[in-house]
């Protein structure tokens, strides 16, 4: 009985039926079929009390066109407008709706201020400040710290990366390098600005956001350009990312679109909705496909049933004769049913998406063209990043990931070379840092060529060049200056970095005036403001020690240690060798058979005393007729020789045998040279004024009238001393000072006297004092200047130079460039000519000693000549052998070092008198 009642009573009761609007923008119209077949499996499952028909309609980008469909809507009886328009366009629906009391259900457009501003929408989608915090994450976890922005012109384009820029701005590692909004309405925008400054700007890491039918066109371009390949990274947002199909041609996805990431709004996998459309749509929808499933279309699946079960809470009457056209007709019932909309939403049936207040992101790669966009991360508000199963891992090691190229290797996002680019490198003829080679002048065309400079600066260029691959030309200034400020007006390479012509200048000194205008690298060499002077001509020298003037002290005392030591290696020559005063008799009394000698040597062993300690040794040798032979190059006597010969005198003992004559030999040459060199520089000395020339300091020049200065016009140091408001000095150096035009002006001013330049680094004027001996430098102790490249203000050119930079310095390269061009040069005055007021120091005259020491080791190699010699002498007329002969004497000798030289053990031991015994008899037979 009861289930008749109840059958009755469904007969009895009326069936609810109502109509929803659904919105999609033209661009979605290729989707259609699969929104139809979504809405047809949705509405098929919804409650038999109330049933629900789709009026689906599209519109155009304007806002009539989308007023016209909503006011359709209107009048034809929807209770609700579910839209799947754009931000702009929602902002639009939504002020016509509310006036009318219909809820409008947006499920795309995530404009952040839309969110904040609007006060009648259901939102099903969370706001781009969240995508923006995801991407973010995603831009630090891979340390891209430089990127730059492409998005559409609309309210989605431009308020969905605001907070992006924000939090890169708030984050010292991050710079946002460009951002370009394009007109999305033009059909025919070709891009071409967009594109053109990837190269320009060097850029590597670049987030578009923007329609999927925009990007479409903007990833057409940028393949073409090469700007899809290895090494670039492009990300793109949910308008991209959830209706990827779009991005096909003829059904299929461009190859190039492997390795762009996307991020996109997490529907939640474990809602029941969801697991019911993925385990149940395929079966029975009819004509379903399993690329029907998007975010998109499932969003609106979630709309029409959020829509249908607040209804069944509470049956609401049709709203009737509602129009656009008509002012203050409103449906009563709207505001209620759109209050229980929101209220399901937020937790009175299953979300479709995470938490709205707690959102979460996928993190998409495009993987392959067969499946497009794969899910390979999440991210989470309050939780950060994380992968497949939920860990948080460094994303830079994962290996899981393609990038563009097919790589699995994350790229640095940073431009590593510059290829492809050809630069305009501006160039001041200077010593040392850029000068013309042989052959090139500035009247010929080719002094624009690379093979026409040579120079400091130019050798930087040339390895930049290299290791950053671009080509360059050189471009000289009209005026040839450096740069100045002058009436408010920039000059020289300032003025062409300034307006564009010149892409790098190599050399420029970092300045706070310049860098206003123009930007600069890190600095590849240091150095400090310096002044120099010609010494003028003097009568005399007041110093009362002038005599000493000529020579550094330290040659001083190398003279007179050398005295000694030159007497002492005499003595020992003289003593070594077997044709010495010395070295003759002392053989014959060891050697002698006669009954004297044998006596004088029995009685030097009992007495322990020295042969040199007898007063008479002649018997069989001529030689020793000489009573004080022995004594004829004692130490003291070769000490003695060898100090007169200072003074070019002589002394009545000389050395007998080779080695000693020819050391002898050498200290004289030494000494005439020497002594030529000391009267030449002494008188020299007398001659030039000392270098006291009353300009100690820089400071000093004002409160004098006997030097004028100048400085090099268009410098940064003119610049510094003008702007020194603290220190009045250098402002009136700057504005006493005379404008010097160029190097040979400067050097012609040097040569005439009176004059003191000022540069601001020592290597500046190290052609001039270098090459010019009569030139004295100082330093300032002021204005410390630092060398870079100057480029154009904020030139994408400056983080690829400083990594050179870096490396160039680990390597100490830098070091030794600039040790090759300064010492080198410095090497041209070192060589100081006879006359010169300078003190000769080891430098000068290390040749004279080198020569020197050269004898005195040659001298050696001739004593043991002599040995030699006198070995095969005693061989020949002992008949023994040479090497017994030669064995005979060094062991003599031997026993003569240690008991003549140094009295140790006199006397011979018993060995050695056997072996000298034996050699004796030898001899005498």
């Amino acid at each position: 009985m009861i289930p008749i009642l109840w059958i009755i009573q469904c007969l009895l009761t009326p069936t609810a039926s109502y109509k929803v609007g659904v919105l999609l923008e033209e661009s979605d119209r290729d989707q259609s079929d699969a929104v139809e077949r979504v809405i047809d499996y949705t509405l098929a499952r919804l409650g038999d009390d109330v049933q629900l028909e789709a009026d689906v309609k599209y519109h155009s980008h304007t806002y009539l066109s989308v007023q016209e469909a909503v006011c359709s809507f209107i009048e034809g009886g929807s209770i609700a407008v579910i839209s799947a328009s754009s931000s702009s366009n929602a902002d639009v629906e939504e002020n016509i709706l509310r006036e009318i009391n219909i809820p409008l259900l947006v499920t795309e457009a995530t404009n952040p201020l839309l969110h904040v501003n609007s006060s009648w929408s259901v939102f099903l989608v969370p706001p781009d400040t969240y995508q923006s915090e995801a991407i973010f994450n995603l831009l630090k976890e891979y340390r891209w710290y430089e990127f730059s922005i492409i998005a559409s012109g609309d309210d989605y384009g431009i308020n969905g990366v605001l907070n992006l820029q924000n939090l890169a701005s708030k984050d010292h590692h991050f710079i946002v390098k460009l951002v370009h909004y394009f007109d999305p309405s033009d059909s025919d925008y070709t891009f071409d600005k967009e594109l053109d400054s990837i190269k320009d700007d060097l850029m590597k890491v670049v987030v578009l956001n923007c329609h999927a039918l925009h990007a479409k066109r903007i990833f057409s371009e940028a393949s073409k350009r090469g700007y899809l390949e290895d090494s670039f990274i492009w990300i793109t947002t949910d308008a991209t990312t959830t209706k990827q199909d779009l991005l096909k041609d003829d059904g299929k996805y461009h190859p190039y679109y492997v390795g762009i990431l996307g991020v996109q709004p997490n529907y939640r996998e474990e809602s029941s909705q969801f697991l019911e459309m993925q385990n149940d749509y395929l079966e029975t929808a009819e004509r379903s496909m399993p690329s029907d499933l998007t975010v998109s279309t499932v969003a609106l699946s979630r709309a029409l049933r959020l829509i249908h079960d607040s209804i069944t809470e509470s049956i609401y009457p049709e709203p009737d004769d509602l129009s656009c056209s008509t002012e203050g007709t409103k449906w009563d019932d709207g505001k209620e049913l759109r209050d229980r909309i929101n209220e399901n939403l937020n937790g009175g049936t299953p979300v479709l998406y995470s938490d709205l207040s707690r959102p979460t992101y996928d993190i998409m790669d495009f993987e392959d063209i067969n499946h497009g966009f794969k899910k390979v991360g999440t991210w989470q508000a309050g939780e950060g990043l994380k992968d497949l199963a939920g860990n948080k891992v460094e994303w830079v090691d994962r290996s899981d990931i393609k990038f563009i190229g097919g790589k699995y290797v994350a790229p640095t996002g940073i431009a590593d070379d510059l290829s492809g680019y050809h630069l305009k490198i501006g160039t001041v003829n200077s010593p040392i840092f850029n000068f013309l080679k042989h052959g090139c002048s500035y009247s010929f065309a080719n002094v624009s060529s690379p093979h026409c400079w040579d120079g400091w600066f130019v050798e930087v260029i040339e390895r930049l060049s290299r290791d950053l691959n671009f080509t360059y030309e050189h471009v000289v200034p009209p005026d040839d200056k450096w740069g100045g400020y002058t009436d408010g007006e920039w000059d020289g390479l300032v003025r062409l970095l300034v307006d564009e012509v010149i892409d790098l200048s190599p050399g420029l000194s970092i300045s706070s005036p310049r860098a206003e205008f123009i930007g600069f690298t890190t600095a590849f060499y240091e150095d400090e403001a310096t002044f120099t002077y010609r010494r003028m001509s003097s009568s005399s020298s007041s110093n009362e020690y002038f005599f000493l003037e000529p020579f550094d002290n330290k040659i001083w005392i190398f003279i007179l240690s050398l005295t000694f030591i030159i007497g002492a290696m005499i003595n020992c020559l003289g003593k070594l060798s077997p044709y010495g005063y010395y070295g003759r008799p002392i053989h014959a009394m060891q050697s002698c058979q006669c009954h004297t000698c044998e006596s004088r040597r029995n009685m030097k062993i009992a007495t322990k005393c020295r042969l040199t300690d007898t007063k008479r040794h002649e018997c069989l040798v001529d030689e020793a007729g000489e009573s004080n032979a022995l004594c004829e190059l004692s130490l003291y006597n070769s000490t003695w020789l060898t100090s007169t010969g200072l003074v070019q005198q002589g002394s009545d003992a000389l050395p007998q045998a080779a080695s000693g004559r020819f050391l002898l030999f050498v200290w004289w040459l030494f000494i005439m040279i020497l002594s030529t060199m000391y009267t030449a520089n002494l008188t020299a000395h007398l001659t030039l004024e000392q270098s006291d020339t009353g300009v100690k300091k820089v400071e000093d020049l004002p409160g004098q009238e006997k030097y004028k200065w100048g400085i090099m016009t268009s410098t940064a140091l003119l610049d510094m001393m003008a702007g020194s408001d603290d220190d009045e000095v250098m402002v009136a150096l700057a504005e006493g000072a005379e404008k010097v035009e160029s190097e040979e002006d400067a050097l012609k001013r040097l040569h005439e006297g009176l004059f003191v330049f000022m540069a601001g680094s020592e290597a500046e004027l190290s052609p001039f004092v270098n090459t010019n001996c009569s030139l004295e430098l100082v330093f300032m102790n002021k204005f410390h200047s630092q060398w870079g490249i100057a480029t154009q203000l904020k030139s994408p050119y400056i983080i690829a130079i400083n990594r050179r930079f870096l490396v160039y310095r680990e390597e100490g390269w830098l070091v030794d460039l600039s040790k090759k061009w300064l010492s080198t040069k410095k090497k041209e005055c070192s060589n100081k000519s006879v006359g010169s007021k300078n003190k000769f120091d080891i430098r000068v005259l290390r040749g004279l000693f080198t020569i020197l020491g050269i004898g005195a080791g040659l001298s050696f190699i001739i004593v043991v000549a002599e040995i030699l010699h006198a070995s095969y002498i005693d061989s020949r007329l002992s008949g023994s052998s040479f090497f017994g002969s030669l064995k005979r004497r060094l062991l003599m000798k031997w026993s003569d070092v240690a008991e003549e030289w140094f009295g140790i053990g006199i006397g011979y031991g018993k060995g050695d008198d056997v072996v000298i015994a034996k050699e004796q008899e030898k001899a005498i037979k």
